[in-house]
């Protein structure tokens, strides 16, 4: 009888595996220089990823829900010919092409805390952010589903409840939002809808 042993040791001898941070590399790509349409916070129709709301006495907050609402557009954008996808000779550096790549191909994780959401949250601070991002479009609402907008939400509030309360969004054609939308959907819900 043969007996084989082996020097492999699991964790030691396996490399780490490359991760990327949401918070800390892909959202200051896009809060950064080249992406200073997205930032002004000047009421345009443009997107924005971050603003200095008066509301927040010109504290700069950082529109993470309206980044991550984006990563199919910032896919084609570092998958193509570096082309912006609002026209425009914007492009990023070879390395923050990189970074997003990977933290596309990492499958996007999001390592934002989902614990409880604190403060008073706004329609106009922190809903209407991820309306424009995550849920309006022509497949979505806005196109297919009713427009969404306050008034709107206000009428759906059950739906929306539900969709919050169960957290998997069951029965919602957009499919399952991610934690921090949900968290924040529902602490706005609960502060009566402002």
């Amino acid at each position: 009888m043969v007996y084989l042993t082996s020097c492999y040791n699991n964790q030691k001898d396996i490399a780490s595996l490359p991760t990327v941070s949401f918070v800390n590399q892909i959202a200051p790509i896009l809060t950064s220089a080249a992406c200073g349409c997205h930032n002004n916070g000047n009421g345009t129709s443009v997107v924005q990823f971050s603003n200095l709301y008066k509301q927040n006495h010109g504290v700069d907050t950082v529109n993470y829900d309206v980044i991550y609402g984006k990563k199919a557009i910032l896919a084609k954008w570092v998958d193509s010919s570096g082309s912006h996808p609002g026209m425009g000779g914007i492009y990023l550096t070879v390395d923050q092409e990189a970074t997003i790549k990977q933290w596309l191909a990492l499958g996007a994780p999001d390592d934002r805390s989902t614990g409880p959401v604190t403060g008073t949250i706004t329609y106009a601070v922190n809903i209407a952010p991820i309306v424009s991002s995550v849920c309006s479009g022509s497949s979505c609402h806005g196109g297919l589903a009713f427009t969404m907008n306050q008034a709107a939400l206000v009428a759906h509030e059950s739906a929306l409840q539900g969709f919050v309360n169960d957290g998997q969004w069951t029965g919602h054609g957009g499919g399952k939002q991610s934690a921090s939308v949900t968290a924040t959907l529902k602490a706005w819900i609960a502060q009566g809808m402002k």
